[in-house]
Formats: structure tokens, C-alpha cells, sequence
């Protein structure tokens, strides 16, 4: 067992050979976000898995608020006063969030690997460098690389924060923009290539 391992099974001894250390680990849990559409979201491990906090854009709400705004417009351009302009301000948000709160044993975070696995079924098809489950499979990487244990993730919109606990026993917080991000995905994507073709 690796100390990146050793890390990780320090939150549930009983679990975890299957992963090998965070990379693998963080990409189902990415892929649960993603089911979920969570849009921002901060990940702390617990004993037994991960506890996540976040907000999510349901697509049902999102299309009933612009139903609604269309309405209001509608019905503001009837009255005699109403300024019927080319710069229209939005009377409703575009973004509907709702808070989400999920607990993620490692039981389950077994099950999404095993489902994700089963879905990819072409190993040669692009995955999408901005989703969720490949931002965390890179940032995996980065912590099994830094022999690190991870203490808190948050994403939003435009960048991440990755919060960790180096093997000497610092405590690191780093930020990464899309663009870092998106470089580690390419720098992590061709190596994978790379091991294909040969």
C-alpha cells in the first residue's frame, strides 16, 4: 500500500484497496457531481467517505425562471410607461441554484467507478476537460504526486481550491485557475495517449 494510500485509509481502514491513492477516487466523485449537476461545490473527506456541499442549476427550474421572465417582459411591454428598449435587464436570475448536500461512502464511490467504467466503453473518445470527474481525476493525480492527503476542495465558476496536508505534515492551499487546470488535463491526457499507442 502506497502512503497515498495510507492517507486515504486513514479516514476507513476498512476500504479502499481497489483505489489506487486519489486519482482514480476523486473521478467517480467527480462523476456523481456531474450526474448531479452540481455547479459549485466544496468536498471535505469524512471517516467514511466524502461530505459535499454545493449548489446546483435543476434543468426543470432553470426553464420554468425563463418562462417566467419571458411572461414578465411580456406583460411589462403592455404598460403605456414601460420603456420597450434594445438593453433589457433580466427581471430573473439565468442561474437557478439550489442547495445540495451529499454524503458519498466509500461504498458508493466503489459503485459510480464501477458504473463510469462500464460507460466508457471507447478508451480512445475525448472526455471533457471542464467536467467535474476529469477536473478531479487531475487534481487526484496532483495530490498522489505530492504524496499529500487531501483536506478540502472547493470549485466554482472560475477556479479551484485545493487544501491539503503534505507526508512532513504542512498544511498547503492552493489555488488553481480553468487554465491551469485545463493544462493539467492536456499535460495528463497525452501521457495517457502516449501509454495507448505503445
Amino acid at each position: 500500500m502506497t502512503s497515498v494510500q495510507d492517507h486515504i485509509v486513514a479516514h476507513d481502514p476498512e476500504n479502499l484497496k481497489e483505489f489506487q491513492g486519489y486519482e482514480k477516487l476523486l473521478r467517480a466523485v467527480g462523476q456523481a457531481l456531474e450526474r448531479d449537476h452540481l455547479q459549485s461545490f466544496e468536498l471535505t473527506p469524512v471517516r467514511n467517505g466524502f461530505h459535499i456541499r454545493g449548489s446546483v442549476a435543476p434543468v426543470a427550474e432553470a426553464g420554468v425562471a425563463e418562462a417566467m421572465a419571458s411572461r414578465v417582459r411580456s406583460l411589462l411591454n403592455k404598460l403605456p410607461n414601460h420603456r420597450n428598449g434594445d438593453e433589457e435587464t433580466p427581471l430573473v436570475s439565468e442561474s437557478v441554484t439550489a442547495p445540495v448536500e451529499i454524503q458519498l461512502t466509500f461504498q458508493d464511490i466503489q459503485q459510480l467507478e464501477i458504473d463510469g467504467r462500464a460507460r466508457r466503453v471507447d478508451g480512445h473518445s475525448m472526455a471533457n476537460a471542464a467536467g467535474s470527474s476529469q477536473v478531479l481525476r487531475c487534481l487526484g493525480a496532483y495530490l498522489n504526486h505530492k504524496r499529500a492527503r487531501l483536506l478540502r476542495l472547493t470549485r466554482d465558476a472560475r477556479s479551484v481550491s485545493l487544501e491539503y496536508e503534505t507526508s512532513l505534515g504542512s498544511q498547503i492551499k492552493e489555488g488553481f485557475s480553468a487554465k491551469d487546470l485545463y493544462d493539467m488535463w492536456v499535460r495528463k491526457y497525452m501521457q495517457r495517449a502516449g501509454r495507448l499507442n505503445h
